[in-house]
């Protein structure tokens, strides 16, 4: 028989039991719950991770889609469908090494030639994690605007002998900075509507009350808080579609640079040509070449080999998307003029008179111009280019006559069917981009209103003229030759934008009514806010930035 003392310990062994049993439970829930909490706080992290992952390859892509615009800032122009870009179609990795991160990307481009806003929506993928942003992409420089002005004053190129400055005067000199009494000051009037955006690194003087339907900006404001002053006794009330402001814009001061775009010799992909250099752009894609001074060994480039002076010219494509340039000779040169070069026409004025920067020379590399431009493209000079006639967009025209629908009033719009496409062109020269404009029977150049009043046009222009490019002109100016003689020449119709160093004349008048030139109409074409002429905003510092950004597709 057991004794109470063993049995009392035969219960406490059984208890301990129990209690070592609760225990070893307890400490298993304890540790699969701190095991189920190191796994969620693992997968909470790993999730964290790729959301994070995710965001960082959707801002990828935009920068991808970015450097494709840096490359070539008309590659929006493609919208989604370029089938060497994968991004466009699924998922692509990161460029740059191994990486879980991915993209895929489209473009909204409805609104390119409008706003000149690309919208870019970007979606990441990191393992299973996905996450969009959305941003706008914007480029800014000269091409923002329909004119655009250094100097505010009269070409110190461009005045004529008999009122010529004297030696050692400087005008290219800033109006708040000082500029000398003796260079002009050309003034807006109450009869001038500017319908695009307007800036100016200058002062701008009023004498009347202009109206300006867009952006007004300069580089200079008045203790008053305004910017532009008003021509002394005068008064003056300008009309602002928008407040005035004050900007900084970087001015295209040369351009050497393209010359490097149309010589093969430095890679480039246009065409490059030597001396003076007719171009009439045909119907259809094609153009007309007639260079006299360019050898026929020359390679042009994209051009080719050619006797660039058989008469009637040579016809050829023209460059999509390139540069052509005329540099001045490289070596002796023959002063050819072949039957159907457009300068100098018999007994034009301008072979004898007038100012010598004005003026063509077989020694200059200089262009002249006219026609249908089909394509995109940009034409500069070393020298002057020259408008021989209309210059207009193939766009969605049908009729192939270049006169026809050129409006004849300052209040016309040009055809909308001009600039219905992705057609564009650039102008730039190195000095002036002049209109030509052949008189005869003037036996001197004069200032005075009414000199050779009589005399004929010699066919070049025409009582109307369009222009649809982005004209530059790097050191001096756009206008009319002789624009102060002959009779008055009717409408002017500028469709693009106008960017030059000092203010060109193009007309005089009196009373309000043009007496000698052209009455100015002048466009903005908004396609040039996001669509270049091939490497034209090369010409000053230009790139595509992302303007606004949010995560999420656009609403």
């Amino acid at each position: 028989m057991l004794s109470v003392r063993d049995r009392a310990g035969e219960v406490d062994g059984g208890w301990a039991m129990l209690t070592v049993l609760f225990a070893t439970l307890i400490m298993t829930a304890f540790a699969m719950v701190a095991a189920d909490l190191a796994s969620n706080r693992q997968g909470a992290s790993r999730h964290e991770q790729d959301f994070q992952g995710a965001d960082q390859a959707a801002l990828a892509g935009v920068d991808d889609y970015i450097a494709r615009l840096q490359t070539d800032p008309n590659y929006f122009v493609q919208g989604n469908q370029d089938p060497t870009n994968a991004a466009f179609s699924g998922f692509t990795p990161i460029p740059g090494g191994p990486s879980a991160g991915s993209f895929k990307y489209s473009v909204d481009t409805s609104h390119a030639y409008t706003t000149g806003i690309v919208t870019l929506t970007s979606t990441g993928r990191a393992n299973r994690v996905d996450r969009t942003v959305t941003a706008q992409l914007r480029k800014s420089d000269f091409l923002d605007y329909m004119y655009f002005t250094k100097y505010e004053t009269l070409d110190p190129q461009a005045y004529q002998s008999a009122v010529a400055l004297p030696n050692g005067t400087n005008c290219a000199v800033h109006r708040y900075d000082g500029r000398g009494s003796l260079c002009s000051t050309i003034s807006f009037g109450s009869f001038d509507t500017l319908e695009g955006p307007v800036h100016s690194q200058d002062t701008m003087v009023f004498n009347g009350s202009p109206t300006f339907d867009n952006e007004f900006s300069t580089e200079w404001q008045d203790t008053a808080g305004r910017y532009y002053q008003c021509l002394s006794g005068s008064t003056c009330g300008p009309s602002f579609a928008e407040a005035p402001d004050y900007g900084v814009v970087p001015f295209p001061n040369t351009n050497t640079t393209l010359e490097q775009y149309a010589d093969p010799s430095q890679g480039g992909q246009g065409c490059l040509f030597q001396g003076p250099t007719s171009i009439t752009l045909n119907w259809g894609g094609t153009m007309t070449v007639l260079s006299p001074e360019t050898p026929s060994s020359f390679s042009t480039g994209a051009c080719g080999t050619a006797n660039w002076a058989t008469v009637g010219g040579v016809t050829i494509n023209v460059p999509n998307g390139q540069v052509i340039y005329a540099e001045s000779p490289t070596g002796s040169y023959n002063c050819i003029t072949p039957t159907g070069f457009p300068y100098p026409p018999s007994g034009d004025t301008n072979t004898a008179t007038g100012p010598s920067a004005l003026k063509p020379s077989c020694s200059h590399g200089d262009v002249f111009v006219k026609g249908w431009l089909q394509g995109r493209l940009t034409i500069g000079a070393a020298n002057n280019i020259y408008v021989t006639g209309n210059i207009r967009y193939r766009g969605t025209n049908s009729d192939s006559n270049i006169a026809d629908n050129v409006p004849t009033s300052s209040s016309t719009s040009p055809s909308s069917n001009d600039t219905a496409g992705n057609d564009v062109l650039g102008l730039s020269a190195n000095n002036f981009v002049e209109v030509m404009h052949s008189l005869q029977g003037c036996s001197s150049r004069s200032s005075s209103t009414g000199q050779c009043s009589s005399a004929s046009n010699n066919g070049t222009p025409n009582t109307k003229l369009q222009i649809d490019a982005a004209i530059v002109a790097s050191n001096d100016s756009f206008l009319v030759q002789d624009y102060d003689s002959g009779p008055a020449l009717g409408v002017l119709t500028l469709e693009g934008g106008l960017i030059q160093a000092f203010r060109g004349p193009v007309a005089t008048s009196s009373g309000g009514t043009v007496t000698t030139g052209y009455a100015k109409d002048y466009n903005y074409d908004p396609r040039l806010r996001a669509l270049s002429p091939p490497h034209l905003a090369d010409l000053a510092s230009s790139a595509w930035n992302a303007v606004t950004f949010g995560e999420g597709s656009p609403r």
